[in-house]
């Protein structure tokens, strides 16, 4: 067997050395199968991916300890913060949870939140989650249900969590988006140039539509009557203003104006006269002054 040496910084040494181990037995037991015997290789699969996770896991523990402060006081954003004490926590990768010695703070007000650098300058989402292992939660969860995603997540080796933690996080994602829709869909449409040829589309309800074509309808109507003469005027026998029916062609409406006019104009001692048929051109006048109206 050929031996390489590579060089690695002193705090990897403990992950070639799980890297090597899996590697090594891998090795034996191809050796002990013998030449065209058959391999369970499914079996192989899932140790070569357990091993992998394992490296994976000591790997980020390790470069979230980094970004861990350790100092008596920080600020964040313009609050100061102090520090509390140290303790470990949880945090979860593709691979599965690993626990992180880090500092805790403590804004300097009473009762003030706590803070600790580690998640915050790694944007962890919820208690713990990294962002994109949240992220890849929550694009399982918008495929199906919580379930499916733990079923799916279990077949691919990745995301060893529970249906609850599917949710959970899938949730927190949610909210986090909806929190920044604004300024996400501000910049999009600032960035977006919209091309010259793109259509304009013209919605409208059922509803909506049918009341249009009812409208045009009656106007269309209103206009043939007027040009057909049907609009009739009444005027006082002392040179008033002429009366116009709201709607031309309304037969009960006009009646109404007529009927009240004729009374008012009585009670005045005044003659009432009937000035015929509307010509064309004052028909299209009244029609005018009835749609102003």
């Amino acid at each position: 067997m050929t031996t390489t040496t590579i060089a690695v910084p002193t705090s990897c040494a403990a992950l070639c050395t799980k890297l090597a181990e899996p590697a090594q037995r891998i090795d034996d037991e191809i050796a002990q199968a013998g030449s065209g015997a058959a391999v369970d290789y499914g079996a192989l699969e899932q140790r070569v991916a357990d091993a992998l996770g394992e490296v994976e896991r000591g790997l980020h523990a390790q470069v979230l300890a980094r970004l861990d402060i350790d100092v008596p006081a920080i600020r964040v954003w313009g609050d100061e913060y102090r520090r509390i004490g140290r303790a470990e926590s949880d945090y979860h990768t593709l691979a599965g949870t690993v626990r992180v010695m880090r500092t805790v703070y403590r804004k300097t007000e009473r009762n003030g939140a706590t803070l600790d650098p580690v998640s915050v300058r790694a944007g962890v989402v919820a208690d713990g989650w990294l962002p994109y292992t949240a992220r890849a939660i929550a694009h399982l969860i918008a495929q199906g249900t919580s379930r499916e995603a733990e079923a799916t997540a279990r077949e691919l080796a990745r995301l060893p969590y529970s249906r609850s933690s599917f949710e959970r996080v899938g949730h927190e994602v949610g909210t986090l988006f909806r929190r920044a829709q604004p300024r996400i869909e501000e910049v999009l449409s600032r960035e977006y140039a919209v091309p010259a040829e793109a259509p304009v589309p013209a919605l409208a309800t059922r509803a909506q539509a049918r009341r249009r074509r009812r409208g045009r309808d009656r106007r269309a109507d209103g206009a043939e009557r007027a040009r057909a003469g049907d609009a009739r005027w009444h005027a006082a026998g002392r040179g008033g203003d002429p009366i116009l029916p709201r709607a031309p062609g309304a037969h009960g409406l006009r009646r109404r104006a007529e009927c009240g006019l004729a009374d008012r104009q009585r009670q005045r001692g005044g003659d009432v006269q009937e000035l015929g048929v509307v010509p064309d051109e004052a028909a299209g006048r009244a029609m005018e002054v009835c749609e102003r109206r």
